[in-house]
């Protein structure tokens, strides 16, 4: 942000000044003159003073909009919202899934290393999935009614436990199984948690 100049100091103008009351009384005939100067000049003073506010009243304007540029804010507090619903419908889907084929990591040992890795069982993984999904679904529910600070911590930690969620499911499948579709969309999901996470703490 360039620097701003220094303001010279604000000189007072007064009609009635000695200089202005000396040469009024020298010269009669010139009184009007004189007052018309000095309303001039105090309006000029005055305009000035309002260029000086006006110029830091747009300076702040344009930190915010520095500010508000950044791709943090690209997602409106409704956009994180529908992602919110969008990441809870799919970790119960997940959650579904994982409890349904309890050797799903068995059937794909490659494609899962990474995440048998942290934990070998389908069934912990669903419930995880699960307690996400139910966490963001309660803490949406809290602020919608009225936005409170628990509701807030709720969608807080249901999108960090989504991000993780997704980030090292897709991350796992990518490394296990590049040639598979399913690893980028997962691992999508949890960017858009963790970017939905940043912007709502924001």
């Amino acid at each position: 942000m360039a620097k701003r100049p220094k303001r010279p100091p604000k000189l007072p103008i007064e009609s009635g000044d000695s200089d202005i009351e000396d040469n009024a009384a020298s010269r009669p005939e010139d009184v009007g003159v004189v007052g018309f100067r000095v309303v001039t000049l105090q309006k000029l003073q005055w305009m000035s003073d309002e260029l000086v506010r006006m110029t830091s009243e747009v300076e702040q304007l344009n930190g915010l909009l520095r500010k508000y540029r950044s791709p943090l804010y690209m997602l409106s507090q409704r956009d994180v919202i529908v992602i919110e619903a969008f990441l809870s419908l799919a970790s119960l889907w997940a959650a579904f899934t994982l409890w349904h084929v309890p050797t799903l990591f068995e059937s794909f040992p490659g494609t899962f290393r990474l995440i048998q890795t942290l934990h070998g069982s389908e069934s912990s993984w669903a419930l995880f999935a699960f307690v996400a999904a139910v966490v963001k679904i309660i803490g949406l529910m809290m602020c919608l009614t009225s936005d409170t600070t628990w509701g807030r911590i709720a969608r807080y930690v249901g999108l960090a436990m989504s991000g993780l969620f997704w980030s090292v499911l897709g991350g796992g499948v990518l490394i296990g199984n590049p040639n598979t579709l399913f690893g980028f969309n997962s691992l999508l999901m949890g960017m858009f948690s963790w970017w939905s996470l940043l912007r709502l703490v924001k």
